[in-house]
């Protein structure tokens, strides 16, 4: 997200819309507005983001193991499970597999 210009991109909008923005909320950019405070430096920050990334990555992962019944597939080592989960998605969108 830093390579891609997040920090630019949150300059930006603290600029235009100053720090109490309700998208500035989100992971990744409120890590960096005590940055641009001086309360600490872009590495601090960088490691913020990445912690709070995974730390939302798992409770995604937990409510999705307590609210639904999904089907996982790993297209890295298992690429020939493409077409079966395409085949269910495709299923899923036309109303065949609720």
């Amino acid at each position: 997200m830093v390579a891609s210009g997040l920090v630019d991109e949150v300059q930006s909008i603290t600029k235009q819309f100053g720090t109490h923005n309700q998208a500035l909320a989100a992971i990744g950019y409120k890590e960096l507005i005590p940055y641009f405070a001086g309360e600490y430096d872009l590495s601090t920050a960088i490691g913020l983001i990445q912690r709070n990334s995974r730390r939302y990555a798992k409770r995604q992962l937990t409510y999705l193991r307590n609210q639904m019944s999904p089907s996982w597939y790993d297209l890295v080592e298992q690429p020939a499970t493409y077409n079966q989960m395409l085949m269910r998605a495709q299923n899923f969108v036309n109303g065949l597999d609720r």
